[in-house]
């Protein structure tokens, strides 16, 4: 229950969202880390923030204009983005290749 305790303080303290813990990325990555074992540590910010998401950046960018590409002529759809976003970096890079879609 130690542990459980530690997570549930974690969604209380940084103000997230209880539905978080249903999402199936939530339970996935517990699950990862359990796999993993006792040698695993979380990423410290700059990991998280420059390595980590610039990644999960460039997946879902990748798995977005691969879904329009394959539905282009066969939907009327629009697209919006509304989320994190990093003022340091360009504006570009956020929108690059959805922008003209």
């Amino acid at each position: 229950m130690h542990l459980q305790l530690a997570l549930a303080e974690v969604v209380f303290f940084i103000g997230s969202s209880l539905y978080m813990v249903s999402h199936d990325e939530w339970k996935n990555t517990w699950h990862k880390i359990a796999e993993y074992g006792p040698g695993f540590f979380p990423l410290s910010y700059p990991q998280m923030r420059n390595l980590v998401f610039d990644k999960c950046y460039a997946n879902v960018k990748q798995g977005v204009e691969t879904l329009i590409l394959n539905h282009i002529g066969s939907s009327r759809c629009t697209i919006i983005s509304d989320g994190w976003s990093d003022a340091t970096m360009s504006i570009d890079k956020h929108h690059d290749g959805l922008s003209s879609w």
